[in-house]
């Protein structure tokens, strides 16, 4: 068996470029979400960007942002799983192929949608002759994971084969999937009381994230912590985690709501959450540099766990479901938690040139300020509807004061983009440890 240090030299010019298309993708939605934000205050300045107006630059924000940078690292776990370490030169071409082809897919969905071509629903926008294209590159990713698999016979425990062969008969499904849920006619569950979504289908998709983001220890080959990784406590994890796909299971599912007891207790399970995801990523052994971004997904997923139940409580969604507090927690739940478990995960693709703590605090206090202005916003349409249409000074403040986080978080964006491709031809590879058994 090769050794993890002859692997991960292997695969760190690969992991590099995962790191670029993902920042790029997120420089990319800042820029969008910059402009987004100055049409809100200055709606005159929509006349020369026409007909490239807001409208047709949400979709831009709010689906590069999850297709590229909070898809990209995931997708990069999964190369780096399947790897090959015995071809790598081979490996590294065939990889960064797929990240060319996924970039493109996603280029060109954007510039459908700044045509126009939107097709209306929340992050799922692909309509027309874009809508095979993300598909199609998931299955050829699929391909090229099945050749490496293939290419790994002999050279692999045959429990590892069978777990890589597993994995890929649960993913042949999802491009598939994507693409009939793309349609028209297709709309998830919608909670006929807020408009909202329902309790049962927010609990069956956090349960998915929470099995990818979980799977990702293992799919990197982390080592256990001596101290915290037993095998009694990941029991425990995933034992919970089964129990609650078996609620998910038996739940009322359809258009339910969220009055009801039921639903209410099923989404509140997902506040066990917070203890569970401390032990199951504690169990591990991370890159020391990856750490702080660790903390800070993990206090922002508690944070979100939270305002997320209470704010589906009879009572509080009717009076947060249409206002800007929604926003707040969409980006809660994107720029801030998943955005510091991104970078968690790129950290351990490519361990070298983590960002340094002046752009890891600039990042984080900005979405900060970001998701308390928007908040604040949110609350003022509560207080006072219809004060975000005449012009309302408190949430003319809010705005400016958001325009200006977004900002740093645009500046903190490019900096690490930059910084990547600079780093591209003075990358060396280094050794992490000692040889050790895969």
């Amino acid at each position: 068996m090769e050794s993890s240090t002859t692997i991960e030299s292997g695969f760190r010019p690969t992991g590099a470029a995962v790191r670029r298309h993902a920042l790029a993708w997120l420089a990319a939605s800042c820029c969008a979400g910059l402009l987004l934000q100055a049409f809100q205050l200055f709606p005159d300045l929509s006349a020369p960007f026409a007909p490239f107006t807001y409208g047709r630059w949400y979709p831009v924000h709010t689906d590069t942002a999850l297709y590229g940078w909070c898809a990209l690292p995931l997708a990069g776990v999964l190369i780096r799983w399947y790897w090959p370490s015995h071809d790598a030169a081979g490996s590294s071409g065939e990889a960064r192929l797929c990240l060319a082809g996924w970039s493109l897919a996603l280029g060109a969905g954007a510039a459908s949608w700044l045509g126009g071509g939107s097709g209306s629903k929340p992050f799922m926008e692909w309509s027309g002759w874009t809508v095979p294209l993300l598909p199609l590159v998931m299955l050829g990713i699929w391909v090229g994971l099945a050749t490496w698999t293939e290419r790994s016979v002999g050279r692999l425990a045959w429990h590892a084969l069978a777990s890589r062969w597993t994995l890929l008969a649960v993913l042949l499904p999802v491009p598939f999937f994507f693409f009939h849920a793309a349609g028209p006619s297709v709309y998830p569950s919608v909670n006929p009381d807020s408009g909202g979504a329902t309790g049962t289908s927010l609990f069956g998709s956090s349960l998915g994230l929470i099995a990818v983001y979980g799977a990702a220890p293992i799919l990197l080959g982390l080592a256990r912590a001596p101290a915290r990784g037993s095998a009694r406590k990941l029991r425990l994890v995933w034992g919970a985690w089964g129990t609650m796909a078996l609620a998910f299971t038996l739940a009322g599912h359809g258009d339910v709501s969220h009055h009801r007891l039921s639903q209410q207790i099923l989404l509140g399970l997902l506040l066990a959450w917070a203890p569970l995801a401390w032990i199951l990523f504690r169990s591990y052994v991370w890159p020391a540099d990856s750490m702080r971004w660790l903390a800070a997904a993990f206090g922002w997923w508690c944070l979100l766990l939270l305002s997320g139940w209470l704010g589906f409580l009879p009572g509080l969604s009717e009076r947060i479901k249409f206002t800007q507090i929604l926003v707040a927690h969409a980006h809660l739940a994107m720029a801030a938690c998943v955005s510091s478990a991104g970078w968690v995960l790129l950290l351990a693709l490519d361990s070298d040139h983590a960002p340094g703590g002046l752009s890891f605090w600039t990042w984080q206090s900005a979405v900060a300020v970001h998701i308390a202005a928007t908040a604040f916003a949110g609350w003022r349409e509560i207080v006072a509807p219809g004060a975000a249409f005449i012009g309302d000074s408190w949430i003319r403040i809010a705005w400016f004061v958001r325009l200006g986080a977004g900002a740093a978080m645009t500046v903190a964006a490019f900096t690490w983009l930059l910084e990547a491709f600079r780093l591209r031809s003075t990358a060396t590879p280094r050794s992490t440890g000692s040889p050790t058994p895969s």
